[in-house]
Order: C-alpha cells, then structure tokens, then sequence
C-alpha cells in the first residue's frame, strides 16, 4: 500500500518547493517527490512517496508541523485505508478523515 504525504500551498509561494524538498528528503532519504500545479485552485502541492513509509503513523508528524508552520504549508498524509490533515492556520491538532 503507498502511503502519500502531501505539502499544499498558494501557488505565490513556489519558491518554497525546493526548502520544503530539501527538509522532508533529509529525514526520508529515500523519497521522491511530485511538484503538481493547479491553476483552477490556485495552488502548489508537494508530494512524497517512500519506501519508509508504509502506514499513516510511519510519518513524523512532527516533522511535518514544522515544514507546515515555517512555510505555511497545509499536510495531508493518505493510503487508500484513510487520511490525516494538519493546517497550520487551526488548532494545532491532526485530524482524521
């Protein structure tokens, strides 16, 4: 099962592709990533696969919460058994979908 983690933000903020790469990719070596554009929704998103990441709790949140904090990034970590969201701008919380 593929397990996706997804750094979303407005497109204006592109430059930040790379430091978002560079700082995920340092703790999951083994990564690759998708850059997807969509012009409709006005924003970029950043997608990771990983041969280390098999289930939704193999993701450091943690991690996570500071790429979203520092770059004002939305995350989403899903497979097809379910999904967690984490918005840097509420609660300071993960929520399950």
């Amino acid at each position: 099962m593929e397990t996706k983690v997804e750094f979303q933000l407005p497109i204006e903020e592109e430059h930040n592709v790379e430091s978002i790469t560079s700082r995920f990719s340092s703790d999951y070596p083994n990564s690759t990533n998708e850059v997807v554009v969509d012009n409709d929704e006005e924003t970029i998103s950043v997608l990771f696969t990983s041969e280390d990441i098999i289930e939704l709790n193999d993701v450091d949140t943690f991690l996570c919460e500071e790429i979203c904090n520092e770059f004002g990034a939305y995350c989403f970590i899903y497979n097809s058994d379910g999904r967690k969201e984490y918005y840097y701008d509420e609660e300071d919380e993960w929520f399950d979908r």
